[in-house]
């Protein structure tokens, strides 16, 4: 299950807000991706909980090729 519209919005809110100190919140918002896509996929599959640790866990995350916010900030030097 590819999802290029949630890598592609992730992906414009990255490019957007990377200047700065957003660290923390692109972590959040990488978590909360990850926790929405478990839950929508134990729904689908009828299973019950997020599943995090053992089904649903970073690697199964990985394969899916969401894009991550974290690790992509950047820090520009003002002009004076």
């Amino acid at each position: 299950m590819k999802s290029p519209a949630l890598s592609r919005t992730l992906r414009g809110w990255g490019g957007y807000f990377r200047t700065g100190n957003s660290a923390r919140q692109f972590r959040a918002i990488d978590s909360y991706a990850h926790e929405r896509m478990a839950i929508f996929t134990s729904a689908k599959h009828k299973r019950s909980g997020r599943n995090w640790g053992t089904r649903y866990n970073y690697a199964w995350y990985r394969r899916l090729g969401v894009h991550r916010l974290s690790g992509t900030i950047t820090w520009h030097k003002t002009h004076a």
